[in-house]
């Protein structure tokens, strides 16, 4: 099983869980992304793994980086900048949107760096 991340900072602005700007100073929207996408995956990981469920969390697929790339991509499971071709139960699902979902809160929440 595979759970593919966006990392792509157009599309996590567009379309994806980051609703605003949140780039500090000294930032740019693709650390900010990288930041998301750190936290997102680490998160998802662990709770994968306590679940016992084999799933490997990645980047994607090169051809899926662009913005147009992730969006135009037929996963089976999609939502807030995650997507895989895998089957997943509505719970364990609904899990990873959440993480995706928390993980935005963490980046806008943090302090100034």
């Amino acid at each position: 099983m595979r759970v593919e991340l966006c990392n792509n900072a157009e599309w996590l602005y567009l379309y994806g869980p980051l609703e605003e700007d949140v780039t500090r100073e000294g930032e740019t929207a693709d650390s900010v992304a990288e930041l998301w996408w750190d936290h997102a995956h680490d998160s998802i990981q662990q709770y994968l793994e306590e679940q016992g469920i084999d799933c490997d969390v990645t980047l994607p697929d090169p051809k899926r980086r662009s913005c147009h790339g992730w969006n135009g991509t037929k996963f089976k499971l999609k939502g807030a900048g995650a997507g895989t071709f895998s089957q997943f139960n509505e719970e364990d699902w609904g899990e990873i949107v959440d993480f995706c979902h928390h993980a935005a809160d963490v980046v806008s929440e943090r302090e100034n760096m």
